[in-house]
């Protein structure tokens, strides 16, 4: 059976499908990475996990499995399989060392680069059969879980008693303004004081005249007859 570039191409795209990596001689190894599923919190949607697929130019040496599945799906011979991936290996190779960029069905497209190996764009993978799910973001205050304070790991519980102490305030007798208050109080009513009853004005002291008194006699003097 004589298998074209593209019946050769679009075999070894499933392939790569259903085992997640593909490796071309001469060219490369492509692998599919999976990107977890993403929460925009804006849109409250949770957004599909999606594929994107990376490319490694120095790992070039395929598995005999790739040759034995083109074999299998093509009807060919395993050395007819090995013939025709090479040859489209080859052709891609060709060109990007002739300066052309080779789109790949599914996977991307190779560029041709003056250094070591080739520029790869990655085609993101999405499946329609994934859809979008609604999210709403659920915060339970009473949820015991573990937060890290500098290197130490302490308890949301723990953290929530230590921020509760530290806004607590002090009692009303160690607050310096309440302090302050009592003094400014006492000033005023000393100075008030001073003001309105001065030291001359005879309110704190009641001034009585003194008036002279004769002496009692200790003695008496008898009379003449």
């Amino acid at each position: 059976m004589n298998a074209t570039t593209n019946d050769t191409a679009q075999w070894l795209h499933e392939y790569f499908i259903q085992h997640g990596s593909l490796t071309l001689p001469g060219v490369g190894t492509f692998r599919i990475q999976r990107i977890s599923a993403q929460v925009d919190f804006a849109s409250k949607r949770m957004m599909p996990p999606s594929f994107t697929i990376r490319f490694d130019h120095r790992h070039d040496t395929p598995q005999r499995d790739m040759f034995t599945y083109v074999s299998q799906r093509s009807g060919m011979a395993d050395w007819e399989a090995v013939r025709s991936v090479n040859n489209l290996a080859f052709d891609i190779k060709t060109r990007l060392l002739h300066g052309e960029s080779v789109p790949m069905q599914g996977i991307g497209i190779l560029r041709p680069d003056n250094g070591s190996g080739f520029q790869f764009d990655a085609e993101r993978i999405n499946y329609d059969f994934i859809p979008k799910v609604r999210a709403d973001r659920v915060l339970r205050k009473d949820a015991e879980h573990t937060v890290r304070v500098g290197e130490l790991h302490r308890s949301s519980s723990e953290m929530e008693e230590f921020l509760q102490a530290q806004k607590e305030p002090p009692p009303l007798s160690q607050r310096l303004w309440f302090r302050a208050m009592i003094l400014a109080i006492f000033a005023l009513l000393f100075f008030g004081m001073r003001f309105l009853y001065p030291a001359d004005s005879g309110f704190s002291v009641r001034q009585q005249r003194i008036h002279p008194a004769d002496p009692v006699p200790t003695y008496s003097t008898p009379k003449a007859p």
